[in-house]
């Protein structure tokens, strides 16, 4: 009964066929297309504001992720202190630092959408905010 499911499980998980180059070489021009690239050499087609409000979009998206993986570590740091005041102290200001840099963080989004946000309705461009921020 074993060897039957291990065989089928086998059989089930054999890898699919492998694609034409073609499709391969479309479905990533047409993800370049869709981030901004052109069909021909890669080259934005987009304009500067945009480039750059991707540009802080992904930094803003970096630092969250790494803030995320400090407050987990100082949290699982705290919790295998096993009362070790060392270490807990270690684990606690590890995570006051990160919730400090979190905050940091949100500020620096606050200002950049405030300050995109008026330079937008003073130069009356106000479609460059959505593509920014949205």
């Amino acid at each position: 009964m074993v060897f039957i499911f291990c065989g089928i499980a086998v059989v089930q998980a054999a890898p699919p066929a492998p694609a034409s180059t073609d499709s391969i070489t479309s479905t990533l021009g047409k993800a370049g297309e869709g981030m901004g690239a052109s069909a021909a050499g890669g080259v934005p087609n987009k304009d500067l504001p945009t480039i750059v409000g991707a540009a802080i979009k992904v930094i803003l998206v970096l630092l969250g992720i790494i803030l995320l993986v400090l407050v987990i570590y100082s949290g699982i740091m705290w919790m295998t202190a096993g009362g070790n005041p060392e270490r807990v102290t270690k684990a606690k200001d590890m995570l006051s630092q990160a919730v400090i840099g979190l905050g940091i963080a949100l500020a620096a989004y606050a200002i950049t959408y405030f300050v995109v946000d008026k330079l937008t309705v003073a130069t009356g461009v106000s479609a460059l905010i959505n593509s920014i921020f949205i």
